[in-house]
């Protein structure tokens, strides 16, 4: 969507005033963590670091950490998580944002963030390299213009799905 500017580690950030950002993890990330059943994000108050570990997800029996996309301070959680953390992946650019942040580093922070047609090729590039590496997982082919189904990373070995979390969102 408009007005986002995305971490490669699959997370975004939106604008919303001079100083406060709308964070949440971009629909790339959500599929590839599949049925989010639990959700540990920062308290309010607490700092939180562009590239850092911002948020902790439970799947399937797993967890992954996501980086967060800007710098600054936790002033408000999306209430709904708590009790439908998969709102997260159901309705990344919405309601299912994560928190909001009092940006520290505006200009730093979106000097490191991409957007428009940079972020649209560099979502297309990690769409591509994640098929790639799914059909050499799997010893598949997915015919021109398939996608993985939505659920694909429950049918993940532990280590498969962990090495991709790893690599595709950069903890």
């Amino acid at each position: 969507p408009a007005g986002i500017n995305y971490h490669k580690g699959h997370t975004w950030a939106r604008r919303i005033d001079p100083l406060h950002f709308v964070v949440g993890v971009d629909d790339f990330g959500g599929k590839l963590l599949g049925n989010v059943e639990k959700i540990q994000l920062p308290k309010p108050g607490e700092r939180i670091r562009q590239g850092a570990v911002g948020v902790r997800a439970g799947t399937n029996g797993r967890t992954a950490d996501l980086v967060a996309p800007v710098n600054g301070e936790v002033v408000e959680l999306n209430p709904e998580l708590s009790s439908k953390p998969n709102l997260m992946v159901d309705g990344p650019y919405g309601r299912g944002w994560l928190m909001k942040v009092r940006a520290s580093d505006l200009v730093g922070d979106l000097h490191n963030l991409l957007d428009g047609r940079l972020a649209n090729r560099w979502i297309e590039d990690a769409s591509e390299q994640l098929e790639l590496q799914l059909m050499a997982l799997s010893g598949s082919v997915l015919q021109d213009g398939g996608r993985p189904a939505a659920d694909f990373a429950r049918h993940l070995e532990d280590d498969d799905w962990h090495r991709l979390v790893d690599e595709f969102l950069l903890t």
